[in-house]
């Protein structure tokens, strides 16, 4: 979604980063808390050491990947091996920050607070800016800073968790240092979480060993507080990049307002619609929240000519002609509190002459890395593994008269378009051959050029297996057969593991389910599957996709192994 955001710099401090012009000036963290205001020196530690030639962290990122630097900044975060003694990377700050990242066979030691100067090679690894191959120069005590707090002229500002997902996951960025305000979660893995105050963004803290270096934040779960917190190292799915945060220290709790409130929601208004148009139609828009209790949504066209918003009981219908484009504006309210969110809707219309290339033959001659397009009609969505794209799928399988795929679009794509069981799409995209799962093959950072609504007849008919033929299915290495559909019967049941939430497959006449034969649902983990829970404890008729080859053990990815699999949305059936 698009947000007029801005950043106000306040000099008389820190920064203060204003998303979406939403935020006051956040009260004082609670009393006898850390804060940065007392008596926190951003003084240098004098040595009377020879003095080393360094240049600033903020210069060591724009050098050439590759250039020896030598820089010297304050540990703000140690992260540790699983070992927990072992030193996996250390995160340095001179108001900008970097990692430093030793050798495995040549191990570092460092304290939180202390000066480091540090020799080594300037690097960039997936999105994570890094001093590689250190070698620490000078260690210096900074007796004047208190326990895991920082120079407040380190701090770039205040942030709420969806300022923080509004920055872009650049290496200028990486490293930085804000305050954010957020509530506490444990989830999967014993993993800690930085919620919003409402809605569903979140910010993953980022560990080497297991999250025990944020254990601190264990007393603060279910609380609205103020988070100490490096922006850390970037979460990586295929080509895409978001925050995850490493945690410095607890401030203190946040007192929310309702402004606040709202600023968690902002997304709701527009996900479940596509600003993607190719012809004229409508959608519906909520009038509440699902979210927070008691907001409640108002719409307005910039050009009614175009798009109209009318209420009903119960709902907005947003109807358009698609002739332009147009932007809609929702007024999000709370109590006294309102809160401007516009979204712009862009329209397509040429439908695509480019010949589409056929999905077997792709499978046998296409090669990694090419430009194909697809004439197609979607069977339905998925998860992407850990990415939700505020509730959207942003994988999907589709057929053509050859046979099926998957295809995961690029994030700008899942956030403006929601495909649905039946359309027709022309699709762009990049052949992808991962050779590490016995060459499974798929579509990714794929976009759609062109869509007919509507339920398109599929053009080839879809098999169906036993449970146990699909539990047992045989790897084919020369020709694997990710992305291949086929129907099911079986039972849908929901199980609350160590690693979360899990939904599981069984046989359709399984009666033991606590020893009973089982597959997992792949994207089940890490993201929502929610919307099965209507169907949890049912026999279902299902449309289960190929994700992918799972090898044995590294080093093993074209031998042995099993197949891993998908639910695919809409087409869940119940068997009376």
């Amino acid at each position: 979604m698009k947000r007029s955001c801005t950043f106000l710099l306040l000099l008389s401090g820190s920064f203060l980063l204003a998303g979406c012009g939403q935020h006051e000036t956040p009260p004082s963290p609670s009393s006898g808390a850390p804060s940065l205001s007392e008596e926190v020196s951003s003084e240098e530690p004098i040595s009377s050491e020879e003095i080393i030639d360094t240049i600033s962290i903020a210069d060591a990122k724009k050098a050439e990947d590759g250039t020896e630097v030598t820089v010297r900044g304050l540990v703000t975060q140690i992260l540790y091996k699983s070992d927990k003694t072992t030193i996996s990377y250390v995160w340095l700050s001179d108001g900008a920050g970097i990692c430093v990242y030793p050798d495995k066979d040549k191990p570092i030691s460092a304290t939180k607070g202390h000066y480091l100067t540090v020799k080594g090679t300037y690097t960039v690894y997936k999105g994570l800016p890094q001093i590689a191959s250190p070698t620490i120069l000078k260690d210096e005590e900074a007796s004047s800073i208190p326990e895991e707090i920082v120079p407040s002229s380190f701090v770039k500002g205040e942030a709420f968790v969806s300022d923080v997902l509004a920055l872009p996951v650049t290496p200028e960025n990486v490293g930085d240092i804000y305050q954010i305000h957020a509530r506490v979660r444990q989830g999967n893995y014993n993993a800690y979480y930085l919620d919003a105050f409402s809605g569903d963004e979140t910010l993953l803290t980022y560990s080497a060993s297991s999250y025990s270096e944020y254990s601190f934040l264990s007393d603060y779960i279910g609380k609205d507080v103020t988070v100490l917190s490096v922006l850390g190292n970037p979460k990586t799915s295929g080509n895409n990049l978001s925050w995850r945060v490493c945690p410095i220290a607890v401030l203190g709790e946040y007192e929310i307002d309702d402004k606040a409130k709202l600023a968690g929601i902002v997304n709701e208004p527009f996900q479940d619609v596509s600003t993607l148009l190719f012809a004229a139609g409508s959608q519906t828009l909520p009038t509440a929240s699902n979210i927070l209790e008691g907001a409640i949504f108002s719409y307005a066209s910039n050009d009614e000519s175009v798009a109209t918003v009318t209420k009903n009981e119960t709902d907005w219908t947003l109807s358009y002609d698609a002739s332009k484009p147009f932007t809609i504006t929702a007024t999000l309210t709370l109590g006294e509190a309102n809160l401007e969110v516009t979204q712009d809707f862009e329209v397509k219309t040429e439908v695509p002459t480019v010949t589409p290339d056929k999905i077997e033959t792709l499978r046998s001659t296409g090669e990694n890395g090419a430009t194909i397009h697809l004439e197609a009609v979607v069977l339905g969505g998925v998860f992407d593994n850990g990415h939700t794209y505020d509730t959207r799928f942003n994988s999907y399988y589709v057929m053509d008269a050859s046979g099926s795929i998957q295809i995961t679009l690029t994030p700008e794509m899942a956030k403006s378009l929601i495909l649905h069981k039946g359309e027709k799409v022309w699709v762009e995209g990049t052949w992808d051959i991962y050779a590490q799962a016995a060459n499974s093959k798929k579509v990714i950072n794929a976009k759609i050029s062109y869509l007919e609504s509507g339920e398109h007849p599929l053009p080839r008919e879809i098999g169906k297996k036993t449970f146990d033929e699909m539990y047992n299915y045989t790897v084919d290495i020369d020709n694997n057969r990710a992305g291949d559909v086929f129907y099911m019967d079986c039972i849908l049941k929901k199980f609350d593991t160590q690693n979360g939430t899990q939904y599981y497959v069984f046989g359709p006449e399984t009666t033991d389910f606590e020893t009973g034969t089982k597959k997992n649902i792949y994207h089940s983990t890490g993201a929502d599957f929610s919307y099965l829970d209507s169907f949890v404890d049912k026999k279902l008729t299902v449309l289960m996709g190929i994700h992918d080859k799972k090898a044995v053990s590294s080093g093993e990815a074209t031998t042995g192994g099993y197949y891993r699999y998908d639910l695919v949305s809409d087409c869940l059936t119940p068997i009376e």
